[in-house]
């Protein structure tokens, strides 16, 4: 599983070109072995205790899995071409 946090801890999020009021969380972009190999990705938010709490209490994932090559609302890239990854596994 390779994932990055693509922001900071927001109460907003944009749906279909509209932002609207949320909880506090982080927006991360993860992918596993076959997304790797698919050159696609799916983003989750990392709900916070608060704006100023890094702690993540619950993640819920987008749901929808989308090309590396996808471009946010701002057009900028949501998954960086060349953006270095690393494997870490933990054990329990």
């Amino acid at each position: 599983m390779t994932a990055f946090c693509r922001s900071s801890i927001h109460g907003s999020t944009l749906t279909q070109g509209f932002y609207r009021a949320d909880a506090p969380h982080i927006t991360i972009a993860a992918k596993d072995e076959n997304q790797q190999r698919e050159k696609t990705h799916e983003a989750s938010h990392g709900y916070t205790m608060s704006l100023l709490s890094a702690v993540v209490v619950n993640v819920k994932a987008s749901g929808y899995v989308k090309p590396d090559s996808a471009k946010d609302a701002r057009g900028r890239e949501i998954w960086p071409a060349g953006l270095p990854s690393e494997e870490v596994a933990h054990n329990g």
